[in-house]
């Protein structure tokens, strides 16, 4: 009995340390500007300003430009995407936003795959965790929303840009104190994008374009998943009546894809019927930008993508440019379908890639 409470004393001794001294390491790091993307301290200074939200992942942490809402549709927005993050992480910092701000309008990045993915990588959620403000908010999201598996290696990398963020600490005191110069910059937040990232890889690192008549002919019987997981839509549904709750307005948009990843998949128009299906379900308003009429003199794979399906900043200024006018009809009770191609196959019917399926 007594080494059975000698062994529980040492694991509990043992479980307390570990804690402490993560915590020691890891808080500092999520309370600082040098965790990836730490922007709580940035959106809790525009409390009760802000009153348009762009939430989605990836896809729209590239496309929508803060500045460029603001200035053409006269709102103060903000952009609280980020790569690989789940429906979950979506709803959370949404819903902390409405909490603190006017919002009227919520705009909803959705796409195919986002709907239809069974797993979100854990680094979406190691990032949600870096942007909530503080110790009782992050460690409700990891009780709620994070498996064991997936802590795992969101601990080991907290752990990790921890250490490294204190060595980082040190060094900058040595030059400062000791050699009186000034240190490394510890700040990963663009302040004045405002939660917007483009993707700016090196050339190499860029999606090849240049596709072949054999090539396209070879993708082109591919198909996308044609279910939505349920867990997603359960998330999405939850999202939608946060915001009705609220009296805010939804807006789903379907951010532009480059016309090689389109012609990838045939069943494109079967998948928009479904999102359709969902949208009028939720009574919310759909705009699909891959179906905005021009779009072949509006982008260009190689200069408005950085891969197929992620923009380029030129990419994100011009589909802006389209997504405010349009938002700018609606506002003013205007129609615009008249903006938009009726489906896929009458948008791909115009695409130069046809002169190869038509061979």
């Amino acid at each position: 009995m007594q080494t059975f409470k000698k062994i529980a004393v040492v694991c509990v001794v043992f479980v307390l340390s570990v804690s402490i001294v993560s915590l020691a390491v890891i808080e500092p790091f999520l309370h600082s500007r040098f965790a990836y993307f730490n922007d709580s301290d940035l959106r809790e200074s525009l409390s009760g300003k802000i009153d348009c939200l762009f939430v989605g992942a990836s896809q729209c942490t590239c496309a929508f430009i803060p500045s460029i809402a603001d200035n053409e549709l006269n709102v103060c927005s903000y952009n609280l995407a980020n790569g690989s993050m789940s429906w979950y992480g979506r709803k959370v910092l949404m819903e902390q936003e409405i909490n603190r701000n006017p919002v009227k309008n919520v705009i909803v990045e959705i796409s195919f795959d986002g709907l239809a993915k069974d797993y979100y990588a854990p680094w979406g959620d190691y990032v949600v965790l870096c942007r909530l403000g503080s110790f009782k908010d992050r460690a409700g999201f990891v009780f709620k929303n994070v498996s064991i598996t997936e802590y795992q290696e969101i601990y080991g990398a907290l752990i990790s840009q921890g250490i490294c963020y204190m060595i980082s600490l040190v060094k900058n005191l040595f030059y400062e104190k000791i050699l009186h110069r000034e240190g490394e910059p510890l700040d990963n937040v663009p302040v004045e994008s405002k939660g917007f990232r483009f993707r700016d890889l090196d050339s190499e690192d860029k999606e090849d374009f240049n596709i072949s008549e054999n090539s396209l002919k070879e993708i082109y019987n591919s198909q996308l998943i044609p279910e939505f997981n349920p867990k997603n839509l359960k998330e999405l549904y939850e999202i939608v009546d946060i915001c009705k709750a609220n009296n805010v307005q939804v807006t789903f948009v379907v951010v532009p894809h480059s016309d090689m990843l389109i012609f990838e998949y045939k069943n494109w128009d079967e998948l928009s019927n479904k999102l359709r299906s969902v949208a009028d379900e939720l009574n919310c308003t759909l705009l699909d930008f891959n179906l905005i009429k021009d779009r072949y003199d509006i982008f260009q794979d190689k200069m408005s993508f950085n891969d197929k399906s992620h923009l380029s900043r030129e990419g994100a200024s011009a589909f802006m440019e389209e997504f405010c006018k349009v938002m700018k009809k609606l506002e003013a009770g205007e129609n615009v379908s008249d903006c938009f191609y009726g489906t896929y196959a009458e948008m791909k019917a115009d695409s130069p890639y046809m002169e190869y399926l038509s061979k």
